[in-house]
């Protein structure tokens, strides 16, 4: 990720499925959090601000879109490693 970039990704799927979320940065400037839209706000379900890694099992809480959106809050660029495991009829849409 450069320097402030922002990316985000989908997640289709509702409460009988769940994302295991696994992140690792190589410095601690990463920025994450997966949230909805419903109604035309924001719901953060968890987030994490300035972390060298994250581990999170998502389940949703209603059948929907829920996106994942990382941030390097850092200066420079960071590599960031992403794993997901998707369990269920959980659908990932693939980073905008």
């Amino acid at each position: 990720l450069g320097a402030g970039e922002i990316i985000e990704a989908t997640l289709t799927g509702g409460p009988a499925d769940r994302a295991d979320l696994h992140l690792t940065a190589t410095v601690a400037e990463l920025d994450w959090n997966i949230h909805g839209h419903v109604g035309g706000g924001t719901q953060t379900v968890a987030e994490g601000l300035n972390v060298l890694t994250a581990d999170y099992a998502f389940t949703p809480s209603a059948q929907g879109e829920w996106f994942v959106l990382l941030r390097n809050s850092s200066a420079a660029p960071i590599d960031v490693t992403v794993r997901l495991e998707l369990y269920g009829a959980i659908a990932w849409s693939g980073w905008l």
